[in-house]
Order: structure tokens, then C-alpha cells, then sequence
């Protein structure tokens, strides 16, 4: 038992700093009359290949710290989130504000094994991914900044794109013509899929990284 106690202070530790920065909301003597957002929100990937490396197992182990300690958060599976084969994937917010995953600039956590990780990912819900003001900032910020986080997944995104009926790269390229000019089709493809993630982690749109049969290119009939 000892033992036990021994491995596990870690992660006690951990859920002890959580608890402090996610304030539980008391329950209401009477119904309340306004509807707030829980303060965090967890949303885990089962798609197929995070259902095979361990998704199941990562969502309990969220609900089972949520009930344990009390907290104020929203659980729920969700339908393919992309890129595949990087899972389990994690979509954290807090407010509806997508947070910051560690190392990467989005809003994906990977490869989530054990209490300690579940903690450490509740514990830094609140990191506002993007400025408020992100629209005005320049396209090369969100260029590089893309070309960075998806090198090597271009095949991936080119599929994301073209089996989207919102955006393409070629609708870029006509919409935004000192884009074409200054970086590259690949570039180009990376910068569309950055601005995709930003609006799809306010809730303004939801891309599924898979191609639809009933999806259509641009131009198609």
C-alpha cells in the first residue's frame, strides 16, 4: 500500500494544483435562471486509429479524475479529428476558446497515457491559442507558422482541402492574389489549413479529415 501511495503522489500532486486553478461551481440551492459553460471542456478523438491506440481508455481516465475531485468539466467523444495515426487526440477549452497543446501551437494533445498527463492537460486548460486580433495579423505569421507545425503531413492536408466544400487551395489562390505571389502552393495549402483550425476551434466551422463521396472540387458540376 505504500508503494501504491508512493506512485501515485504524482499525479495527486498534480490534481492538487488543478483543483486550484479550475474553481468547482457549487450547486445551486434553486434552479438557475442563466446557463453558463462549464470553465473546461475535454473533447477526445475516436476515430478509428485513436480508438486503436487507446481512446477509450484516455476518456476514462479524464471522467475518472472528474469525479474524483469534483471539477467542472465537460467530457465528450468526438468523431475523427485529424491528422490520423497521431492519437489519442485531445481538443481542450476553456470559455469555448481553444487551448494551447504543449510543443505544437494548436489544439491537439497526443498520446495521453496515463493520470498524470489528463491532469497536466486540465490543469493548463485557459491558454488562449491565438490572439483576439489574430485576423489582422500579417499572412506570413500564419504561413511560417503552419509550414512549421505541418511538415511532412502535406499529403494530408491537400486531402483535408480538396475533400472540403468550403475552401481549396486553388480558391486561395483566386481569392488572394498577394498570397500566390509570395509563397509557394504547399505553403499556400498549410496557411488555409491553419486558418481552418483557428475557426473551427471557436466553433465557426468543423472540417472531418476525411474524404466524403459526396464531396465536390471547385469547379466540379
Amino acid at each position: 500500500m505504500r508503494a501504491l501511495m508512493w506512485a501515485l503522489s504524482p499525479v495527486i500532486a498534480s490534481v492538487s494544483a488543478l483543483q486550484q486553478q479550475l474553481p468547482v461551481q457549487p450547486q445551486p440551492s434553486t434552479p438557475s435562471t442563466t446557463s453558463e459553460a462549464p470553465p473546461v471542456e475535454i473533447y477526445v478523438c475516436t476515430g478509428r486509429d485513436c480508438l486503436e491506440d487507446g481512446s477509450r481508455e484516455t476518456l476514462r481516465r479524464f471522467k475518472a479524475l472528474k469525479d474524483e475531485h469534483g471539477l467542472d468539466v465537460k467530457l465528450r467523444a468526438r468523431p475523427c479529428m485529424g491528422p490520423c495515426g497521431r492519437g489519442p487526440n485531445i481538443d481542450a477549452r476553456r470559455a469555448g476558446v481553444a487551448v494551447k497543446s504543449p510543443g505544437t501551437g494548436v489544439t491537439l494533445w497526443t498520446d495521453v497515457a496515463d493520470d498524470r498527463g489528463c491532469a497536466t492537460i486540465l490543469a493548463a486548460a485557459g491558454e488562449q491559442l491565438v490572439p483576439e486580433d489574430y485576423e489582422a495579423a500579417p499572412p506570413r505569421t500564419f504561413a511560417e507558422s503552419a509550414s512549421k507545425f505541418y511538415r511532412g503531413y502535406w499529403k494530408q492536408i491537400n486531402n483535408v482541402l480538396f475533400a472540403c466544400t468550403i475552401v481549396a487551395v486553388d480558391w486561395l489562390y483566386q481569392e488572394r492574389p498577394d498570397i500566390a505571389d509570395e509563397y509557394s502552393l504547399r505553403i499556400a495549402a498549410g496557411l488555409v489549413l491553419w486558418q481552418l483550425c483557428i475557426r473551427a476551434a471557436q466553433g465557426r466551422m468543423y472540417v472531418r479529415a476525411s474524404e466524403q463521396p459526396t464531396a465536390k472540387r471547385r469547379g466540379e458540376n
